[in-house]
């Protein structure tokens, strides 16, 4: 699966963004079948993936699919602008024990000031 999406992106790169935009990010959604011998194929891959909640698996794993990309996106392009908050991130009790899906970060919230922020060279 992880070799297919990257294959798709490498092959689409060029003109994902041909403009060579700075702080620009886009989600996509990957559809994948299953034949009876379990081999993989690739569906389609789609520019506006649905983030509807019809499901318990996607009730739980949706919010943290969300939020860990905007750590990704974000928070990478206001390093500094981040205030610490005392609370640790509540890890979700319905979250399973065991997934493929790797977390990326999970640390403190962090959230800038708006004077933080009006300071910030990225903003001026």
């Amino acid at each position: 699966m992880k070799e297919l999406i990257i294959k798709s992106m490498q092959s689409a790169r060029k003109k994902m963004d041909p403009n060579n935009r700075k702080f620009c990010f886009e989600l996509f959604g990957y559809d994948f079948i299953l034949d009876e011998d379990f081999n993989m194929f690739l569906i389609e891959v789609n520019t506006n993936p649905c983030l509807e909640e019809s499901s318990n698996i996607l009730k739980m794993y949706l919010p943290r699919m969300v939020e860990d990309m905007l750590k990704i996106t974000v928070d990478n392009v206001f390093p500094k602008l981040r205030k610490k908050v005392r609370a640790p991130v509540k890890v979700e009790k319905t979250r399973p024990e065991s997934t493929d899906l790797p977390l990326i970060v999970e640390e403190e919230e962090q959230a800038p000031d708006e004077e933080e922020i009006s300071q910030s060279p990225e903003i001026q």
